[in-house]
């Protein structure tokens, strides 16, 4: 396999990624799998004779292909392109506003976990904005298997309850968050979520 295949391949992983729905069938996924994601890619490495890594610029996810004579940056969702600092510099300035020089980026391999970890939270927001509670709610589950001890995702997963008229299943999340957080800047709205809920299941009574 040449190292044009291999771009290719990152490319194609790229835009598989791309689509919400492919991509939540990629990662469903348990605390200590790999998933298919990392196998594909590894695949691909393996076959042109190179570890391909996940690499995570603030605002963009690349990958770079490690040779024992090169490393190589590659945009998965840009039609495999190869990247020079400068490239990564701009796709950075692109995401976040902020100008940054290319020799204070940090081009180091992301651990499988917070690839996992940053792929879910890209898929919360998509599905957040859309009003999708139901898969907002799967997503902030398989977050919550990440980060357990997260008070935000209960938060999250309390609003996304409520909204998919499920309010029984709500009201722990939203009492563990207040519990933790009983000053925080949404905490009246939430009381006032909590308190709608605890109606609801009232009146089944």
């Amino acid at each position: 396999m040449s190292f044009g295949m291999v771009c290719a391949g990152a490319a194609a992983l790229g835009a598989l990624l791309a689509q919400p729905v492919h991509a939540e069938d990629t990662l469903k996924l348990t605390v200590g799998q790999r998933g298919n994601w990392a196998t594909s890619v590894a695949e691909i490495g393996q076959r042109a004779g190179m570890q391909i890594v996940g690499v995570g610029l603030p605002g963009h996810f690349i990958v770079m292909a490690q040779s024992p004579r090169e490393e190589i940056l590659i945009d998965p969702f840009h039609g495999g392109r190869i990247l020079t600092q400068q490239d990564c510099e701009f796709l950075v300035e692109q995401a976040t506003g902020a100008a940054i020089e290319a020799s204070a980026l940090k081009l180091e391999p992301l651990p499988m976990g917070l690839i996992v970890l940053r792929m879910l939270s890209n898929l919360k927001s998509i599905y957040w904005r859309k009003l999708d509670w139901n898969r907002s709610a799967r997503v902030i589950e398989r977050l919550r298997q990440i980060s357990p001890h997260d008070v935000q995702l209960r938060r999250d997963l309390g609003i996304c309850h409520v909204r998919r008229a499920h309010p029984g299943k709500a009201i722990d999340h939203l009492r563990a968050y207040l519990d933790t957080a009983p000053e925080a800047d949404d905490a009246d709205s939430i009381r006032m979520l909590l308190r709608g809920a605890v109606d609801s299941v009232a009146q089944w009574n």
